[in-house]
């Protein structure tokens, strides 16, 4: 089930994001338009005429193919149309690849750029 970003969820998604690694200064799930799949969250933006995903996090302890792809799913719930990806994370590089058939437009400082066609 999805659902908006509410603010008592700061902490938790602070926390996760902190376990990815990220930077206090790095996160804007509470600024952009962010939503919550089960244990999990999306961040989107408008970027370069574009939506962009900005955060992709799916909770350690709950991580597995099924609900990186339940999230991809959840995107594609409130996106339609073109979407900007870029990516770190080898796992998000496998499913972003296989969910949308795609291969990075580009690739930079270890980073996987993507745009894909959500319908």
């Amino acid at each position: 089930m999805i659902r908006k970003y509410e603010g008592s969820d700061y902490d938790t998604l602070k926390e996760m994001l902190l376990a990815e690694g990220l930077k206090e200064e790095e996160m804007s799930f509470d600024t952009d338009t962010t939503y919550i799949v089960d244990n999990s969250f999306f961040t989107l933006r408008w970027e370069h005429g574009f939506m962009s995903l900005v955060h992709f996090c799916v909770d350690h302890k709950h991580r597995s193919q099924k609900s990186a792809r339940d999230l991809l799913k959840g995107i594609k719930e409130v996106v339609v149309g073109k979407l900007i990806i870029h990516s770190k994370k080898e796992y998000l590089n496998k499913c972003i690849e296989y969910y949308y058939k795609t291969k990075p437009y580009k690739v930079e400082d270890g980073c996987n750029f993507y745009l894909v066609e959500v319908t």
